[in-house]
């Protein structure tokens, strides 16, 4: 693992002022930059930071440089190994320099785990306000693939001293383990952190809104390789009261969500529908499934209806809903895959798409609901020979007793008329979707018979 280090040692991440321990002898440290990057005109909240140790035995400065994010209207967001307890630092942003009134690591922070540098995050409270708009940080899990945009004040390559220049990479999250994430390698439009990023902002976007869900930490190998990021949505409780409540946070209620379908702990075919349902005191932005920790599908809108397919055993049903500035809410279950009954073949009655083979429940005028199938309706391809009708957008068959009793159903269907051109379409779509019932028209399926 590399970290802060010796002479020009461009170590990867580093300690300021107020609740640190001492750091290791270190000289000229600069801390983790962004490598195949790109300048970063914007992300007004991203400063750069530098603490002044003192000389060296050569009669230089010891100097370490890193990044921060200003999350509050004095608070800066860093790494904990960037601040050195007793030093000088300034944190320079919108083209002034501001320093800190007092700072503090994570009270957990171990400097001495040299492998992984657990709670390595911390906080500066600046003397006055920079009076620019802080970033929102987040409070939900990220999640393995997500997109992630880094921000730092670093060198482009272990070999090159040019730190100073703000500059962001984009990288996807490769893994997610404990209060941290990771990312892999470069190329193919992706960079990375290197020295003097320690400290600075990993963004993503739920719904499209920027959110601080990542601090710069540490990395193994070269620049560009491994690195390794604190994620803030697990000290936001300390955050807050760090920063004396001054974080960047209008929305503080998480949404609300509900599995309404299958039940928990209930025994399912390998394949099914889930069904849930969030709400939000503002709006809820995206809508994640996860099985067994792994995210599997999103839903920027409702209905909030995923296709799920398993393998037998037992397994863990996560669905996840994000609000615009990062409140996550969340519902979990457990089902079993084998043990349930198969799903209905055609003709068979249902309850919902999920009980049939083809995905497909629907309901005639006489309020019964059965499993039916997507059909052609220039050929006769429904079992039975029974009626090939259109509704909501799908050519679907009749129940099979149509045939015989041909009931009165009504819905929504395109049908020849005398002249042989189509008829108008009367109704609405109903196609049952989970909950919502397709009816289908027997009047015209008779016509189609006739």
């Amino acid at each position: 693992m590399r970290h802060a280090s010796t002479t020009l040692l461009l170590g990867l991440l580093g300690c300021v002022a107020v609740a640190c321990a001492a750091p290791e002898p270190a000289v000229a440290v600069r801390e983790r930059a962004i490598v195949l990057g790109q300048e970063d005109p914007g992300h007004p909240s991203v400063g750069w930071l530098r603490v002044d140790q003192g000389p060296d035995p050569t009669g230089g400065r010891v100097i370490t440089e890193c990044t921060g994010t200003l999350v509050g209207k004095r608070t800066v967001l860093t790494a904990a190994h960037c601040l050195f307890d007793g030093k000088p630092h300034i944190f320079k942003v919108g083209g002034k320099t501001y320093t800190p009134s007092k700072g503090a690591q994570h009270p957990s922070y171990d400097a001495n785990d040299k492998e992984n540098y657990p709670n390595d995050i911390g906080v500066l409270i600046l003397s006055a306000e920079p009076g620019i708009a802080p970033s929102l940080i987040s409070r939900g899990a990220p999640n393995q693939g997500d997109k992630i945009t880094v921000v730092g004040f670093g060198a482009t390559k272990d070999d090159v001293m040019d730190v100073g220049t703000k500059r962001l990479a984009v990288n996807f999250i490769a893994k997610v383990i404990g209060t941290r994430f990771d990312t892999y390698g470069t190329g193919n439009g992706t960079g990375a952190p290197c020295k003097g990023d320690s400290g600075g902002p990993a963004f993503t976007t739920p719904g499209g809104q920027e959110i601080v869900s990542g601090v710069v930490s540490a990395g193994r190998g070269a620049c560009g390789t491994e690195a390794r990021y604190t994620r803030v949505d697990a000290y936001v409780s300390w955050l807050e009261q760090i920063s004396g409540g001054d974080l960047a946070t209008v929305d503080k209620q998480a949404p609300q969500v509900s599995i309404t379908s299958p039940a928990a702990g209930a025994s399912v075919a390998a394949r099914f529908m889930l069904t849930a349902t969030a709400t939000d005191n503002v709006k809820v932005t995206s809508v994640v499934l996860k099985a067994d920790g792994k995210s599997v599908s999103e839903r920027l809108a409702e209905p909030y209806h995923f296709d799920v397919e398993l393998t037998e055993g037992s397994h863990t049903l996560r669905v996840e809903a994000w609000d615009s500035v990062g409140n996550v809410g969340h519902a979990e279950i457990s089902v079993t895959v084998g043990g349930g009954p198969p799903a209905a073949a055609f003709g068979e009655s249902c309850r919902e798409p999920a009980d049939c083979q083809s995905r497909l429940c629907a309901q005639d005028a006489t309020g019964q609901q059965y499993c039916t199938q997507e059909c052609a309706p220039e050929q006769n391809s429904c079992p039975s020979e029974v009626a090939c009708v259109a509704a909501a957008g799908k050519n679907v068959c009749a129940p099979p007793s149509s045939k015989k009793t041909e009931p009165d159903m009504s819905g929504s269907c395109a049908t020849a008329s005398s002249s042989g051109r189509p008829s108008e379409r009367v109704g609405g779509p109903m196609l049952f979707l989970v909950a919502v019932a397709l009816a289908l028209a027997g009047r015209r399926a008779r016509r189609r018979h006739s």
